[in-house]
Parts: C-alpha cells; structure tokens; sequence
C-alpha cells in the first residue's frame, strides 16, 4: 500500500500516473486535510485499439488500376 498527498496544482501529475501505470487510483477525498480549490476529475479517454492509420502514399500503386489515369 502506498499513500500520496496531492496539492491542487499536482493533480495533473496524477492523471499522467494514471496512464503511465494503466491503472486507476482510487481519491480519497473525504479527509482531514481539505483542499482550498475543489479538482475537478476529467474523463478518461480510451484509444480504440482497433483504430487504423490511413495508407500511406507508398501503398497507392498497389491498388487494382494503378496505370489507368
């Protein structure tokens, strides 16, 4: 088990944890020592892992009719 205290400025620092160890971690926000600024969480975005990237111009000669113009 491991604790960490974040300051409001840190918990963009957080959020980077949170993608470099693909794991979430659970805020404690209900504590003796309030922050003075509330943070507000934003959303994690997953990647669709099956997202392609477009052909590149080298694969354009490939196609079927390449030589017809």
């Amino acid at each position: 088990i491991a604790l960490s205290f974040c300051d409001t400025e840190e918990r963009e620092y957080l959020r980077d944890i949170h993608k470099l160890i693909d794991q979430s971690i659970t805020i404690i926000e209900d504590h003796p020592f309030p922050s003075a600024a509330r943070f507000v969480q934003n959303p994690v975005v997953q990647k669709n892992p099956l997202s392609r990237k477009p052909a590149s111009h080298a694969n354009f000669r490939r196609t079927r009719n390449w030589r017809q113009a």
